[in-house]
């Protein structure tokens, strides 16, 4: 027989006190589940047996159904899987009770948590305790407490850090429970809550007195289960409607309340006696009654708990897919619009008050000074245009204290990838206490990475920052520090050159032919490009050969209205060979206002010498000519290591702006920076 189709968890009971009976036989059940069982045969036992079944749950529990063979094994020992066929109400309410409490057992189990990835880590002491500090005292965090993979009857707060016998400990004392399940010297796990995820380490017991359970500071504290958005509490007046069909109330939709809703899942009040919902179960029709209509989800249920200050148990479904994409969009917004009330994604009559925003916060002082007053009208109109399409691009206005304080964008630059930038805070609010800075600053943040990690339909994103400056290397390299995960993340430093256009110096070059790259070359550089970079790198930027030239993008954005193109020039010597490229973009000046989709850079593809000198330079004056052809007032060039002399740049006419930086980062490690941006911001404020 082919193996079953399961509609909900299975739950291991193999080795406990779970058996079952037919034909006057005890079979050992393996796992049971709300539609079926697995049974063990006893050695030499008889496979057969009647379609009627008794499944013993616990003393006093006993499970009567009538059964189908699923699958059987040839062993030995044989093993069978059968479905439930016909169950009366109150086995399938005892069925529901038993399977509840063993998924709750399951997820107090520790197992879990340390093979979650991805996952960041502190191990540096220094760090290590500002962490557990920052949590453990100040946030005042518990700590739940595991032996092995067994959730312990004790919950600890931590008092304060000291050091005993020149060792760091944890002082603690329990809440609930008491010191008497602590034996000094033994090994322990413990978690507690952090910035949308989870931490936990293992450490030993130091001592133990009355009332105090003193623990050594661990060697390191791992994070995992970072959350994509929010759990949101909806209030009394807030709460909608969510109706679904149940294949076990036939009678129509069943009718819910919802209490909590994130990006991903939504949470209602059930009475397990009633509802007959199971762990793990697919339900069918699901449909949420929003303001602006009905969103239709496919949903299984995550979690049934107990809450306190619930009379029942809270159904956690977690969302598989919607009907159309439009809904997901719709309930994307809703949960946006409440999880940051004081944040609104920008709309056309916000795009005014977004560029007052970029004047008070000084980063339109970045721009050129003669081309500020043709940039202020080429802002306006490009993010007018785009707040009428998801796919270009959005923008925020953060509010604080009722006023407009600050604002962050983030933009189509590719076709899985998009620029994050224009992210400024108002004079004002800069001038107010350091708590109100790092407000506003932390809902910035938190508010514009959960736009890109939910609503944005992308794979990575990409910053271009000052490396200078001291919060963006903390953003950043520190975050890398702490994820070992470098397929997800990319960082590296450059310095930032501009080239404006009103005069066009003789730029040399003599001995090296410039020319726009065809099929053969573009593919030649694709292939050095896969070869000399990483994969996050040629994967986001497009390198790969079919697609390095950006063309069927830049067909679909002038569809879309939205300027975007990418050009190779190509330099070869007198014999012929391919000494470097240049990659030349353009874009829209209205879209970032330091011009950062007007940009070039070069690769060298010579085996010989790296700074090709000759080569750079007749790139860079086809650069040149290329913008001056395109209508820009000015580009960016961005120069690596290996790149040419600054002094030679600026001798061809290249003014030196800043040290640059950018961090590249995987959609999936969204979450993670999310979660360490939010604690850097609440462990630096004071």
């Amino acid at each position: 027989m082919s193996s079953e189709r399961r509609d909900s968890y299975r739950f291991g009971v193999e080795g406990q006190a779970c058996l079952a009976s037919s034909c006057g036989k005890k079979i050992q059940v393996s796992n049971i589940g709300a539609g079926g069982s697995g049974l063990v045969i006893p050695e030499g036992g008889d496979a057969s047996f009647e379609k009627s079944l008794a499944i013993r749950l616990s003393d006093d529990l006993v499970l009567e159904a009538r059964v189908a063979p699923a699958w059987i094994s040839s062993g030995p020992p044989v093993r069978i899987g059968v479905r439930f066929c016909d169950i009366g109400r109150e086995a399938m309410t005892a069925l529901t009770r038993f399977l509840i409490e063993r998924n709750e057992e399951r997820s107090r189990r520790l197992p879990r948590l340390a093979a979650l990835e991805p996952a960041m880590w502190a191990g540096r002491q220094p760090l290590l305790q500002d962490l557990l500090s920052y949590y453990l005292l100040r946030c005042k965090r518990r700590l739940a407490v595991y032996q092995q993979d067994r959730i312990l009857p004790v919950e600890l707060e931590v008092l304060r850090m000291t050091t005993e016998s020149a060792r760091r400990c944890i002082v603690t004392q329990p809440v609930w429970g008491d010191e008497k399940q602590f034996e000094p010297g033994a090994s322990l796990a413990f978690s507690f809550e952090g910035t949308s995820a989870l931490c936990h380490f293992q450490t030993a017991i130091w001592r133990v007195a009355p009332g105090i359970v003193v623990l050594l500071l661990p060697d390191a504290v791992r994070q995992v289960a970072f959350r994509r958005s929010p759990r949101v509490w909806l209030p009394d007046g807030q709460r909608i409607e969510l109706l679904y069909r149940s294949q076990r109330v036939l009678e129509g939709f069943v009718r819910k309340t919802l209490i909590e809703v994130s990006g991903h899942g939504l949470a209602f009040e059930v009475q397990p006696d009633v509802d007959l919902l199971f762990p793990g179960e697919r339900l069918g029709q699901v449909l949420v009654v929003l303001p602006g209509g009905l969103v239709e989800i496919e949903a299984a249920v995550r979690s049934l708990y107990r809450r306190q200050g619930l009379d029942g148990f809270v159904c956690g479904l977690q969302i598989l897919g919607f009907a159309s994409e439009k809904m997901r969009l719709m309930w994307e917004r809703y949960v946006f619009a409440h999880a940051y009330p004081e944040v609104g994604i920008g709309r056309v009559d916000d795009v005014d008050l977004a560029w007052e925003l970029l004047v008070s916060s000084k980063y339109v002082d970045e721009a050129t000074p003669g081309l500020r007053g043709p940039l202020t009208q080429k802002y306006l109109e490009s993010w007018r245009r785009h707040t009428k399409n998801d796919r270009l691009g959005h923008f925020i206005i953060v509010e604080h204290t009722g006023l407009p304080a600050s604002t962050a964008a983030g933009s189509l630059l590719y076709p899985r990838t998009w620029l994050v930038h224009q992210f400024g805070i108002d004079e004002r609010t800069r001038k107010q206490d350091r708590r109100a800075f790092f407000d506003v600053a932390r809902r910035t943040y938190k508010s514009m990475q959960h736009l890109l990690a939910n609503i944005a339909d992308i794979d990575f994103i990409v910053i271009y920052a000052d490396a200078s400056l001291r919060w963006n290397r903390l953003t950043y390299t520190g975050f890398l520090e702490r994820y070992p995960h470098p397929q997800e993340c990319l960082y590296d430093e450059y310095q930032v050159f501009k080239h404006h256009l009103e005069s066009v110096p003789e730029l040399p070059g003599e001995g090296c032919e410039v020319y726009e790259a065809d099929d053969a070359d573009r593919r030649a550089i694709s292939a050095h490009l896969a070869r000399s970079l990483p994969a996050i790198e040629t994967e986001a930027y497009c390198y790969g050969p079919d697609e390095i030239a950006l063309d069927g993008f830049t067909a679909d954005c002038e569809r879309l209205g939205y300027e975007r193109a990418r050009r190779i020039l190509v330099a070869r010597d007198r014999s012929g060979v391919r000494r470097a490229a240049a990659i030349v973009e353009t874009g829209e000046e209205g879209v970032n206002i330091f011009g950062l989709l007007n940009k070039c850079w070069l690769v060298y593809l010579s085996a010989g010498r790296s700074d090709d000198s000759r080569a750079a330079e007749a790139l860079l004056g086809a650069a040149v000519m290329h913008y001056r052809r395109e209508g820009k007032p000015e580009f960016i060039f961005i120069r690596r290591a290996d790149g040419p002399a600054r002094e030679t740049l600026e001798a061809l006419g290249f003014e030196y702006v800043a040290p640059g930086m950018r961090f590249l980062v995987r959609q999936s490690a969204l979450p993670a920076w999310m979660s360490y941006c939010e604690e850097c911001m609440g462990m630096i404020d004071g």
